[in-house]
């Protein structure tokens, strides 16, 4: 990899829109590793073909993926095993969203109800 096409972590930070500390940790737990790394002073740097890859873990973290599943997700997996990835996600959002619908029908009745009973005692609200 010719050194002149890597950026520095605060170029390449801008670049892709992720803020130079959450690099600094991705790198730490193994999920996205600079292209190089300057042995000397430690320095990251990164390739601008790594902006997929980027791209790819921001999607999945969107989605509440967690780190450890996306970090043995690769943008260039089988589409069958990234198709199942979501479609576990999905099952758990479906799951959280009826959970959801099922606190805001109950905080919907219970505060009917007490307007009924507010109504009913008097009481201006």
């Amino acid at each position: 990899m010719e050194s002149k096409s890597l950026m520095s972590i605060k170029a390449f930070s801008k670049l892709c829109g992720v803020e130079q500390s959450t690099l600094r940790y991705w790198d730490e737990v193994g999920l996205f590793l600079p292209a190089h790394r300057n042995t000397e002073t430690g320095y990251r740097y990164y390739a601008p073909d790594q902006m997929e890859r980027i791209q790819f873990i921001k999607l999945l973290s969107s989605l509440n993926i967690p780190l450890k599943v996306i970090a043995k997700t690769s943008e260039h997996e089988a589409p069958e095993a990234v198709l199942q990835l979501l479609e576990q996600q999905e099952a758990l959002f479906d799951a959280e969203l009826l959970r959801l619908h099922e606190a805001y029908s109950t905080a919907h009745a219970l505060r009917d109800a007490l307007k009924q009973r507010i109504d009913a005692s008097g009481h201006k609200h």
